[in-house]
Parts: structure tokens; C-alpha cells; sequence
């Protein structure tokens, strides 16, 4: 491995992935598993009942289903808990994301990339918070810190196969606090995170420094990072800067089933809109996938309009959600009009309502919408038990709050 000096963002991207897969096998071996290859497809194998990686694939196009499929008998050979897919922007073949949800993978969450020039915009100029002590730590055990998310196994830190450090935040003896860092070509960081009764006082912004600081003097010119929505703003004021977005797919464990090679070229051909001239079944029109969207879901999630109308042609109803989120605000209103007792339809497998998923997007307008056809606002999402109010409170959206009568 080469440490990057005068790098551009695209060749930082790439150091990125390159440092994820690092730690993705590290990760494996830890667990007792290898990485494994399926043509170019390099994923990891963990013993039943652990979670595995696949990192960022770059498949040639005619040859991206059969890979895919091979890697889907694999994964049933010996189920992990979960898979996830890692992906640049875009990705390769550009329809990985349809091939994948065709084949179970249900959509995940876009990691959001960020580096800082560790010789020229580190930002150090830092309060650390009275108390706090951070120290380099590969060997006590976080096992036993409850509410500590994503801490880093004292074993993984053991792998060797490339330069780790931990760091433990501690304040009055107590561990309150971790980040970690695994240098390639890059510093990555990973896992900063600090005891909820801790947050918002400095704790993961100090951690952050310190780990950059390791960095630094180790010879590394950049660090990097897939922060979190809530995340940016603090390494903003440490010194990175985004660089882009990825992309991830998740197969989670109760998704297992066999998608005949019929449904998946079906869903493949609703995902790229070009479903016309396909012979269905009225079976297969109403049957989900194993990711548990329906067709209907998929075109809408995939923004295809072309294949929701010929969805509906086959007779496959619209849901108000359906029409709100491909932009047809009058086809939503007309829909609550005519069968009011829609405003209250329950939405995915957490059953939420229109209202529950507003709040949840933080959509406002949705929201407004909404309330104006009158919904049931006593119902319950099925995880949480909550109203939407509730979740309203749950996530401090004031304006949404005081919409759904509470006080703010």
C-alpha cells in the first residue's frame, strides 16, 4: 500500500473503498471467516449466523445476473444474519440496485464519504471537555459497556493485516467513549461514538482529533470517513469536506426466499422501465418479492413511472403513497377522496400510516396533506407502538408537533 499524497477525489473515493475492504476482511478473520471471490465479486464468509460484506462490486454488464446469482446460492449455503452491499457512485453496472432488489436485497441507507488534509485544514483548535482522557487503547475489552454502539473488538485490532489504533474516551475512570482508525492508503475512521448521557458536549469531536492526530504523525496525508446525517456538521467543523455518496443494499435474515428466474427478470423489467410486452400472471402481479415489495413498490422506489402505469393497466391498484412519491399530488388528493378510509392505510412492515411516514421524512407538506383528509391519529405504528405524534416528539420535529396538536 501507498500512502496518498496530492490525491484527487476521485482517487480518494477509491482509496476509501479500498480501506472498507481492508476492514471488511479483517472483520471476517475476526469472526472466523475469510474473504471469498465469486468471479470479480469479492464478499466475505462468516460462519452461520454472522453478517457478511459484499465490497464494492464492479461487474461488466451481461455477466452481472449470473454472478449475482451464484453469490445468492452461496449466501444460502450458509445464511449470515445479514448481507450488505457496498457500492461507489454510480455504481457498476449501473443497475446493480435493480439486479439486487430483484434477487431479495431490500434498499439501504447512502454512505456519505468525507476527508480532511491532515497538513493543510485539520481544524485543532478544540475545547476538550473538563475530565475527559483519551488514551490509545488495542487491548481492554468494550464488551461490557452497554449503550457503547459500533465498538471495536479488542481481537480485530489483533489482525495485523494493516496499521489499527483504538482510542477510548474516558472521564473520571469511566469509559464513555471510542473511535478507531485502519490505515491503508488513507487513515480511515471508523466507529466514532460516545455513551448517549455523554453526547452533544465535545466528547466525539475530541475523539476525532486525536485519531487525526495519530494519523498525522504516522505519515497519513488524509482521513476519512462515512459520517452520519447528524455527524457532518461536527467533522465540517474539524476541517473535511464531502467527496460524495455511496450506495447499500441489505438482505436481511428472513430473506431467504427463491425468487423464480421469471419474477426476477420481471423485476428487473419493472426496475429499468421497460416492462412492456411482458406475459404475467395476475399471481404475479400481486406477489411480492423476497425483499417484500410488492411490484408496485419497487417501480415507485425506483422512480419509473413508465412501469407504474403499466402496473396499473394490469389492474395493480395505486396507493395514495405510491402517487405522492412519483409527484402526483392530485392523483393523492383525488385517491383520499374518493375512498377517504385510505388516509389510514399501513405502509411496510413497520405498518405506518401517512402520518408515521411524514413525520418519519420530516415532510412537512405530506404531513399537511395528509391531515387535511382527516386520518385516525390514535393509530399505532406496529413496532413502536406509537402515534404519530409520538414519533413527532421522537425526532424534535417542532413545526410537525404543533400540526398534530401537541405543544412544542
Amino acid at each position: 500500500m501507498t500512502v496518498l499524497h496530492d490525491a484527487t477525489d476521485q482517487q480518494l473515493v477509491e482509496a476509501i473503498a479500498a480501506n472498507h475492504r481492508v476492514y471488511f476482511r479483517m472483520e471476517a478473520k475476526q469472526a472466523g471467516g475469510e474473504e471469498r471471490q465469486t468471479g470479480p465479486v469479492v464478499w466475505t464468509w462468516l460462519p452461520v449466523g454472522k453478517r457478511s460484506n459484499i465490497a464494492f462490486p464492479r461487474l461488466p454488464g451481461q455477466e452481472a445476473g449470473p454472478y449475482l446469482d451464484l453469490l445468492m446460492d452461496a449466501f444460502r449455503d450458509a445464511p449470515p444474519t445479514s448481507a450488505g452491499c457496498w457500492s461507489l457512485d454510480p455504481p457498476e453496472p449501473a443497475d446493480l440496485g435493480v439486479r439486487l432488489l430483484a434477487r431479495g436485497f431490500q434498499p439501504g441507507w447512502r454512505p456519505h464519504w468525507m476527508v480532511a488534509d491532515l497538513d493543510k485544514d485539520l481544524r485543532e483548535e478544540v475545547t476538550f471537555p473538563p475530565g475527559l482522557e483519551i488514551t490509545a487503547d488495542k487491548v481492554t475489552s468494550l464488551s461490557g459497556v452497554a449503550d457503547l454502539p459500533y465498538a471495536w473488538s479488542e481481537v480485530l485490532l489483533q489482525e495485523g493485516e494493516a496499521l489499527t489504533q483504538r482510542f477510548i474516551a474516558r472521564i473520571d475512570g469511566k469509559i464513555i467513549g471510542q473511535s478507531g482508525v485502519l490505515c491503508t492508503d488513507v487513515a480511515g475512521l471508523y466507529n466514532v461514538s460516545v455513551l448517549p448521557a455523554y453526547r452533544s458536549k465535545g466528547i466525539g469531536k475530541a475523539l476525532t482529533l486525536v485519531t487525526c492526530r495519530f494519523a498525522r504523525d504516522k505519515g497519513y496525508r488524509y482521513a476519512t470517513l462515512n459520517a452520519s446525517g447528524d455527524g457532518r456538521r461536527i467533522y465540517n467543523q474539524l476541517g473535511f469536506r464531502s467527496i460524495g455518496d455511496g450506495w447499500t443494499w441489505w438482505l436481511m435474515n428472513d430473506r431467504w426466499l427463491d425468487n423464480t428466474p421469471e419474477m426476477i427478470a420481471l423485476a428487473e423489467a419493472i426496475g429499468r422501465g421497460a416492462p412492456d410486452g411482458l406475459a404475467v400472471s395476475e399471481d404475479d402481479l400481486s406477489r411480492p418479492l423476497s425483499n417484500g415489495m410488492t411490484l408496485l413498490e419497487l417501480a415507485v422506489h425506483l422512480r419509473q413511472p413508465a412501469s407504474v402505469d403499466w402496473l396499473l393497466d394490469q389492474g395493480v391498484p395505486l396507493r395514495p403513497l405510491d402517487a405522492w412519491d412519483l409527484g402526483w399530488k392530485d392523483r393523492f388528493v383525488a385517491l383520499l377522496s374518493a375512498d377517504p378510509s385510505l388516509v389510514n392505510l399501513r405502509y411496510g412492515d413497520g405498518e405506518l400510516t401517512l402520518a408515521h411516514t411524514a413525520v418519519e421524512r420530516g415532510d412537512v407538506e405530506l404531513l399537511r396533506y395528509t391531515l387535511a383528509a382527516g386520518p385516525d391519529l390514535s393509530i399505532t405504528d406496529k413496532q413502536y407502538q406509537g402515534v404519530a405524534l409520538g414519533w413527532a416528539y421522537h425526532f424534535g420535529r417542532k413545526e410537525m408537533i404543533r400540526m398534530l396538536g401537541g405543544e412544542a
